[in-house]
């Protein structure tokens, strides 16, 4: 072919791209004066807490690897902090998480210019990246990573099918596992994927693969070690933190077993339910992109099986989960981003018919959630809809900050220290009070879960330098205040928006607390 044959294709997948490009930073733009300017949500009580671990930087948490708390801390070091600045992360990384999506849109079609755009459109249909795009989780970072490791691998596979070792590929596969395992492990999932589709294309692998399979370990391990060092000088607590996520033995959870609550179907009926409402009518073109088209290459085929084989072990492994304890809709959200490139296919290829409805009623049911996200207050004041909207996630916590203050300054406390009964209240004390102070909690104390806050040296309820002096005990009541702690005594102040206690005169803990 001459090269001005080639010309016309060439100016079309420029063009394609071009789309792309523009989509992307439309919608990151808007998202960041969003942010900045028009949001009316105060932080989660998540989010607070994260930022509580970014004022604390460690190699990992008890929870979560250090991930979260490190995108946190650059934004705020060089910015500021404020609720922006906090979520600000989240708005990069769905951007990157775009660029990548419209990445194994044009892996999975290599010759088709609508494969890359149409992959982002379907991509932004589905409501829950809206969500994780504005809120700073562990969630979109790990997407991106997640999307980022899967078109690694789809140029691994590639190169090795024509015969190369594609080591680029492999390193760019081990550094978006281990990055993202940085923030959520789940995308340790995603590697048992890629494994399950690399030997199901073993036949049509014709370069050398021990090289890039080994470097890309490599990469991987270095950029996952931050966690791996820290829970081995720890003694693994995060392993007892996951198990007590599934209600196994050696979890952090203490449940006697005929405490234990009993499995019901609803729980895996619960965990499709979500699935369905959160990714949207997009669901069913996902489905569709799977089965491949008519013109498809040997290729591209092997592709769009490794795309299916990156979620399926995530969805198999968190209904399995159903069967033992109640899991999350969040957890395998990250699944039909790789799919989404596949839906994209499905779109690319056209659609007639029925087909073709359901992506309309999917670009509205995305549309319509991406837009509902942005006025939640306004939806919620509509009649009968303050009961669904969970307007109280985002709403309340600068209300209960300045009421503590007020409570310090009423009782004189001025040498006062504030304790709150769970982490996300105790991280959304510390974020909206006054001068940002150290906020304590109690919620291990006092028999719950444990919390990065008990391992934390200022947050220490141990700490000599507390005694004697006055607490504001937030939530909880006073039995069981009194039952964590000592006090000269323990008196009601507030009932409502909160129970808020006084406890004068810190005595250290209870010989009846938890630890």
């Amino acid at each position: 072919m001459t090269a001005s044959g080639t010309q016309p294709e060439t100016n079309d997948r420029t063009g394609a791209w071009r789309s792309v490009w523009i989509i992307i930073a439309l919608v990151t733009i808007a998202r960041i004066v969003f942010l900045l300017w028009f949001s009316p949500y105060e932080l989660t009580g998540d989010e607070a807490h994260y930022w509580e671990w970014s004022r604390r930087p460690a190699l990992s948490y008890y929870t979560k690897g250090p991930g979260v708390a490190w995108v946190i801390a650059a934004s705020t070091s060089i910015l500021g902090t404020s609720e922006a600045t906090v979520r600000l992360p989240a708005v990069l990384a769905s951007a990157c998480a775009m660029v990548f999506v419209a990445g194994l849109g044009a892996a999975v079609m290599p010759n088709s210019r609508r494969a890359p755009v149409c992959a982002l459109l379907v991509y932004l249909c589905v409501p829950a990246y809206h969500a994780v795009a504005l809120l700073m989780t562990i969630d979109g970072p790990m997407i991106a990573c997640w999307l980022a490791a899967a078109l690694g691998a789809a140029w691994a596979l590639r190169g090795m099918m024509r015969g190369g070792r594609a080591l680029g590929a492999h390193a760019m596969l081990g550094a978006a596992i281990g990055i993202g395992f940085l923030f959520k492990y789940t995308i340790l999932l995603m590697l048992v994927g890629v494994m399950c589709a690399w030997i199901g294309s073993r036949g049509s692998i014709r370069g050398k693969w021990m090289t890039g399979a080994a470097l890309g370990l490599t990469v991987a391990i270095a950029c996952a070690s931050p966690v791996l060092i820290w829970n081995q000088q720890q003694g693994w607590p995060t392993v007892a933190h996951l198990l007590g996520h599934l209600g196994a033995e050696g979890g952090d959870i203490r449940t006697k077993p005929d405490e234990a609550p009993a499995w019901t179907p609803m729980w895996t009926l619960e965990m499709i339910g979500s699935q369905i409402a959160l990714v949207g009518p997009a669901l069913v073109l996902m489905f569709l992109g799977m089965r491949g088209g008519s013109d498809e290459t040997d290729n591209s085929a092997h592709i769009r099986r490794l795309l299916v084989w990156c979620g399926a072990p995530t969805i198999a492994f968190y209904l399995g989960v159903t069967l033992f304890a109640q899991g999350e809709g969040n957890w395998p959200i990250a699944t039909y981003a790789t799919w989404s490139a596949l839906g994209g296919a499905a779109l690319a290829h056209g659609l007639r018919g029925w087909k073709r409805a359901v992506w309309h009623w999917g670009l509205g049911y995305g549309v319509i959630a991406a837009v509902g996200m942005l006025m939640l207050p306004a939806i919620a004041r509509l009649p009968g809809a303050e009961r669904i909207v969970p307007t109280r996630r985002f709403s309340g916590a600068r209300a209960a900050a300045g009421e503590v203050e007020s409570i310090l300054k009423e009782e004189g406390l001025n040498n006062g220290f504030v304790i709150a009964n769970r982490y996300q209240r105790a991280g959304l004390l510390a974020f909206y009070m006054d001068g940002r102070p150290v906020v304590y909690c109690a919620q291990h104390i006092l028999g719950d879960r444990r919390t990065s806050y008990d391992d934390f040296a200022d947050t220490s309820l141990e700490n000599p330098a507390l005694i004697g002096r006055d607490a504001v005990l937030v939530d909880g009541g006073e039995r069981r205040w009194s039952r964590g702690f000592l006090f000269d005594w323990v008196e009601q102040v507030r009932e409502e928006p909160m129970r808020v206690h006084l406890g004068r005169g810190y005595r250290g803990l209870s010989p009846e607390s938890a630890l």
